[in-house]
């Protein structure tokens, strides 16, 4: 469920964003892992994406911030979380705020991927 809602907010395509949104939120305040690292966190992530692909910005942002709270036991995955809620935020000053403290984490934690993401950002 969490790649395909991956899949389904990078399309924004809501009709399947809204039917993999109602599967994943009853389990809104859970975090899931698969395998060693790939697709793991708060369940809330996906569902901020899920829900601004289905253009409900307040719910995005309120899932998104909801998972900024609990990846803060997870750094790296912190640094995805502040570009996810950036780009829902869209432009303004506390968007540049987030991928510019991101942007700093990423560099720090040597994540060249994410620090190429958010330089676009910030």
């Amino acid at each position: 469920m969490w790649l395909l809602s991956e899949a389904a907010a990078t399309l924004g395509d809501a009709g399947p964003a809204e039917r993999l949104y109602g599967v994943l939120a009853p389990f809104a305040d859970r975090w899931i892992q698969i395998g060693y690292a790939a697709g793991d966190g708060p369940v809330a992530r996906p569902l901020g994406l899920l829900a601004a692909a289905c253009g409900d910005m307040p719910r995005a942002v309120a899932h998104l911030e909801e998972a900024l709270r609990a990846s803060a036991v997870a750094p790296a995955f912190a640094v995805r979380v502040r570009a996810d809620l950036a780009e829902v935020l869209g432009p303004g000053d506390r968007a540049r705020a987030l991928a510019s403290e991101a942007l700093a984490m990423a560099r720090r934690l040597d994540l060249p991927a994410a620090a190429e993401r958010l330089m676009a950002l910030s």
